[in-house]
């Protein structure tokens, strides 16, 4: 139907008003579908750089998160495997006990041979592919033995030729601040005394029994017991600290997740009554156009 001039500025004026109801509504509907105030940061108006800022430091801070786990996951192993070394040794102290009350000097050497090869399992602990006791070298076993028991140890000769990494520790960072260095490498000392204690207690079984040479490999196993504990200690104290860390950084992810909530997701009881409001004043829109069409000269006349 066409419009008298009388009514056209009317109906222009009326149909910008629908079409601003119009997208209003469906922006409103949009809302009330999906719990949220937009979909792109421009939607949030005064408040997009504050979102975009949140979002960012949740972002950075679940990947801190992300790697303390890790490095948490990676420095329990290392304690539990330590453990295992500990154990070892002690049941080699009673092994040396018994061959020295002559009880079981027959046997003692198998027994050795034994521990050095369940100790040298440990230190080759893999966790995610990755070689704990290796340092920097991580994607190789930390402990080849083929050479090393080629060769006669010493009570008092410290012998790392078994230790196949480096001396690189592995190092996480926990905030913007701060990094934790974790991890054991397989040629500290008391790991060395343990791997030692093992290989001499495999070369130890004579006849008759030496229960000096004995005695000061039993004094070997005591200290390198001590050393392990000590170390284990200090696993204990980082992996700790990490713990602590973790529980932190996910701590203030759901205060990054409360806040960005709070400018993205909308109320859903009252973004349906925006939806039904809306709708209402659009259906009004259009039957003031519907009647404005009808509008024309001839009505007057």
């Amino acid at each position: 139907m066409t419009l008298s001039i009388s009514t056209f500025g009317l109906f222009n004026l009326a149909l910008g008003s629908a079409k601003t109801v119009q997208k209003a509504e469906a922006q409103a509907s949009l809302q009330e579908s999906t719990g949220l105030v937009g979909s792109s940061f421009e939607d949030y108006g005064s408040k997009s750089r504050q979102l975009l800022s949140l979002e960012n430091e949740s972002t950075q801070t679940q990947t801190w998160n992300d790697n303390t786990s890790v490095a948490s996951d990676r420095s329990q192993a290392t304690y539990s495997a330590i453990g295992d070394m500990i154990t070892q040794l002690t049941s080699l102290k009673t092994a040396i006990s018994s061959a020295m009350s002559g009880t079981s000097a027959a046997t003692l050497n198998n027994t050795g041979q034994a521990a050095l090869q369940d100790i040298a399992g440990s230190l080759n602990t893999q966790l995610d592919g990755r070689y704990l006791f290796a340092g920097g070298q991580s994607d190789q076993p930390a402990v080849n033995l083929t050479t090393y028991q080629t060769t006669t140890a010493s009570v008092g000769t410290a012998d790392t030729s078994y230790y196949q990494g480096d001396s690189q520790l592995a190092s996480v960072r926990i905030s913007d601040s701060s990094t934790v260095t974790y991890g054991v490498t397989g040629d500290e000392s008391g790991i060395e005394e343990a791997l030692r204690t093992a290989k001499l207690v495999s070369q130890a079984a004579t006849a008759p029994v030496d229960s000096t040479a004995l005695g000061s490999i039993f004094d070997l196993a005591t200290k390198a017991i001590t050393d392990l504990s000590n170390m284990q200690a200090n696993v204990s104290v980082t992996s700790g600290r990490l713990q602590n860390a973790q529980q932190s950084q996910t701590s203030y992810l759901s205060l990054l997740s409360d806040a960005t909530s709070s400018i993205k997701n909308v109320d859903s009881a009252q973004a349906l009554a925006n939806v039904k409001q809306l709708d209402t004043q659009l259906q009004a829109s259009f039957s003031a156009l519907s009647i404005i069409m009808q509008t024309h000269l001839t009505s007057y006349l």
